[in-house]
């Protein structure tokens, strides 16, 4: 008879954690990335695109937009992080940024641009990916 009731006790755990993680991983999707930025000194309508780092010349940008308002925004999805650059214009400035499927933001501001119409940034500050945390400190001097 006790024996019969620790074989119960031991199913009714089994079941009991299998139907916990199975409800876990249903509630926490693999959701791609968004990275969300907002410039201040750049003009309306300037393209941005999210180009890769370290690829060969022909590698095409995987996402293109116009800032509007001071901001723009990317979506998509990765399998793993992976080196951006955030380009501006026909490639007159970027940022680089370490994406990841989060949610990340991008806050900056642009100098105003030179006589090649090369932009510069300042106080660029990205939040929300883990990685791009990691790889700052990393390559800090």
């Amino acid at each position: 008879m006790k024996n019969l009731k620790r074989t119960i006790y031991a199913v009714i755990a089994c079941v009991l954690i299998t139907a916990n993680t199975t409800a876990q991983n249903k509630k926490t999707p693999n959701t791609g990335y968004s990275v969300e930025g907002e410039t201040t000194g750049l003009e309306e309508g300037i393209k941005v695109k999210l180009v890769p780092s370290a690829t060969h010349p022909s590698e095409a940008a995987v996402a293109e937009t116009t800032v509007k308002d001071g901001k723009f925004s990317f979506n998509g999805r990765l399998n793993e992080p992976r080196l951006f650059f955030v380009a501006f214009g026909e490639n007159k400035g970027f940022i680089p940024v370490l994406v990841e499927n989060s949610k990340i933001k991008i806050t900056a501001a642009a100098e105003k641009p030179t006589q090649t119409g090369s932009i510069f940034f300042k106080n660029e500050v990205i939040t929300g990916s883990k990685s791009h945390d990691y790889y700052v400190k990393q390559t800090a001097f």
